[in-house]
């Protein structure tokens, strides 16, 4: 299998692995996703949402039934980031984009996670934290993995409500 089509698999298998503490993912029904030099198959109940594309960066978003949102971030293999500096740039976008009336708390901050799929070993990192409003609290786990490909790099994120 050609490394793009791998990391492509391995994408799909990341979002099994880390988005799904909710309704189950049909896997009896698959879909298969195609569209400029990007195919991927995923569940049946799951959504492909968004696909944006310029030329230096594209972004597809999947969604499950449920609450889980996976995001394919694809950029040029020269980008001049870490992950871990994409993922702090995550957090503080998506702490200043936050109105007012919602609350945001750390639960733990990053950590590091490995995870091992087919025999390959993938590190990444996993930020917890309570998104709230109005006193109802909701625990999220976003987990952020990067794939360096031959000419792209691609990062996945994924985001679902979670027990801390």
């Amino acid at each position: 299998m050609p490394k793009y089509k791998t990391a492509l698999f391995l994408t799909v298998t990341f979002l099994f692995m880390f988005g799904c503490r909710e309704r189950s993912a049909e896997l009896k029904d698959i879909n298969r996703y195609m569209k400029s030099g990007v195919s991927f198959d995923y569940p049946g109940n799951w959504k492909v949402t968004e696909d944006v594309e310029d030329e230096d960066y594209r972004y597809i978003f999947v969604e499950s039934p449920g609450d889980a949102i996976s995001k394919i971030e694809i950029y040029p293999k020269g980008a001049s980031f870490s992950l871990l500096e994409f993922v702090k740039l995550d957090i503080e976008n998506l702490k200043s984009n936050m109105p007012k009336f919602f609350n945001l708390n750390d639960k733990g901050g990053i950590s590091e996670i490995t995870r091992s799929v087919e025999g390959e070993i993938f590190t990444g990192y996993k930020y917890k934290y309570n998104f709230s409003v109005l006193g109802v609290d909701v625990p999220i786990s976003l987990n952020s993995i990067c794939l360096n490909l031959t000419q792209k790099v691609l990062i996945l994120l994924i985001k679902w409500p979670s027990r801390i």
